[in-house]
């Protein structure tokens, strides 16, 4: 006799990382599972996959000691405990480092040495705006379309699809020139005109400093190999703006004041407000910030891939 199955199942299946990546909710009792780890979870209809406790089974004999980097993503990332409620302020704020550092690399215009196009007149405001220089930027008296505008140094050689930013610009746009056509922020890759990003910055008061800030994510990759310069603020036609402590990072959160790009710090004395000892700074993976024996409190530790 021929048996017959009048009902096949098949899971939702992906690697482990894929998992981790995964936005997919699975439904109350449905099981997703891992094809390269054999690990399965039941969803709740409400948590992501990397939210989930795995599929218990008996327990099994004690495995050999391993090490942090030979757990999956997943395995990994379950090792973070909640996210803790946000700590008091520093008992000085003026000199602390907040959220991520800043991408834009002369954020204190220290220098005109700045890639133009469409032929602005440029210069430095010195202790314009707290303290700090502003960079003011002039077109004016053209009757076509110019692109005029300032392309400002970055250390970031790449943007990938997913990347969450966010911006904070102090701007004053004058009213002694007409912004006859528009005043924009452009991310842009040149050499191959590619705008990742656009914002109209129009219609901003005048005449007075405003804070502009904005949050986005980005859409398509694209490696700008030595175009860094891709923070492009420009008039289509004429106006006259000047900017200071600009600042765009990854983040979710706007920072609530300017931070400086990781190479202004270099040759600078930062203070721990908590003991008056210099800081210093660190860089490595994960299993060799984990490999360091006794963590340096007057250390500032950036875990990086």
């Amino acid at each position: 006799m021929t048996e017959k199955i009048p009902i096949r199942v098949q899971h939702k299946r992906m690697s482990s990382s894929e998992w981790l990546e995964s936005s997919i909710i699975l439904l109350d009792g449905e099981i997703g599972i891992e094809t390269d780890t054999g690990k399965a979870k039941v969803g709740n209809g409400v948590s992501r996959y990397r939210d989930l406790k795995y599929i218990a089974g008996e327990k099994g004999e004690r495995g050999k000691n391993g090490t942090f980097q030979a757990l999956t993503p997943l395995e990994k990332a379950s090792l973070k405990g909640d996210k803790g409620e946000k700590g008091q302020d520093g008992t000085n704020g003026k000199d602390a480092i907040l959220g991520n550092y800043n991408l834009i690399l002369d954020s204190q215009f220290l220098s005109t040495d700045i890639i133009t196009s469409g032929n602005p007149t440029i210069s430095i405001l010195a202790n314009d705006y707290n303290g700090h220089n502003a960079l003011d930027v002039k077109k004016s008296g053209a009757a076509s379309n110019t692109w005029a505008g300032v392309q400002i140094n970055t250390t970031q050689t790449i943007l990938k699809n997913g990347d969450k930013l966010v911006l904070r610009l102090p701007i004053y746009i004058y009213s002694d020139v007409n912004l006859d056509s528009g005043l924009y922020l452009a991310i842009k890759k040149h050499s191959i005109n590619k705008t990742l990003k656009g914002i109209n910055l129009s219609n901003l008061p005048r005449n007075q400093w405003t804070i502009y800030e904005e949050k986005f994510t980005i859409t398509e990759t694209v490696d700008f190999g030595n175009e860094t310069q891709w923070f492009f603020l420009y008039f289509v036609k004429n106006g006259h703006f000047k900017i200071a402590e600009p600042y765009i990072s990854f983040g979710e959160e706007v920072p609530s004041k300017w931070q400086p790009n990781l190479e202004n710090l270099k040759g600078s004395n930062i203070i721990n407000q908590q003991n008056g000892q210099p800081l210093k700074y660190w860089i490595g993976t994960e299993q060799q910030y984990f490999n360091i024996p006794t963590k340096d409190p007057n250390t500032i530790y950036d875990i990086v891939e």
